[in-house]
């Protein structure tokens, strides 16, 4: 018996604990994106979407015509668009942007760290073959109950299991 529960245990433990934890994270992860569609279907189909995005549009199109001009350096086919400006507002954009992308990449590094650390404790389960269960009980009562396990254990031969 004592061998069947450690067979039990490890089969549970190397099978059916990744794929729990996969389920688990694919459903958090859908679940984010289908809420990031859903906000962003809800936010197109309100006027006022429409209606700032074609003001920022304009805004952008005014100021890129009236502070960038198209310079070609000499012998080369490359086309580079400068800037300039002496409003405050463009360095308060620019500071903006410059922030913006910070925090974009903080928030990067640490969703990556976060990818790491769940990696490691799951391979640290996986590979270090620590049973899932609190206690030996546990581990054979969910073992005992389940019908699959009960047939292999009670089965004279093979025959009766094909």
């Amino acid at each position: 018996r004592s061998q069947t529960d450690s067979c039990c245990c490890r089969l549970i433990s190397f099978v059916l604990t990744p794929v729990a934890l996969l389920a688990t994270v694919f459903g958090f992860v859908l679940s984010l994106l289908l809420s990031i569609v859903s906000a962003i279907l809800a936010s197109l189909l309100r006027p006022q979407f429409w209606l700032g995005a074609l003001v920022a549009f304009a805004a952008m199109a005014t100021v890129s015509w009236n502070s960038c001009s198209e310079v070609t350096p000499p012998g080369q086919f490359r086309v580079q668009m400068v800037c300039s400006s002496d409003l405050s507002l463009a360095s308060e954009a620019r500071d903006a942007m410059q922030a913006a992308m910070a925090v974009t990449l903080q928030g990067r590094a640490w969703l990556s760290s976060m990818v790491e650390e769940m990696e490691h404790h799951v391979s640290q389960l996986i590979l270090q073959g620590r049973c899932p269960f609190r206690s030996p009980e546990e581990a054979r009562a969910i073992c005992l109950s389940r019908s699959d396990l009960r047939a292999v254990r009670e089965a004279s031969d093979c025959a009766v299991l094909r």
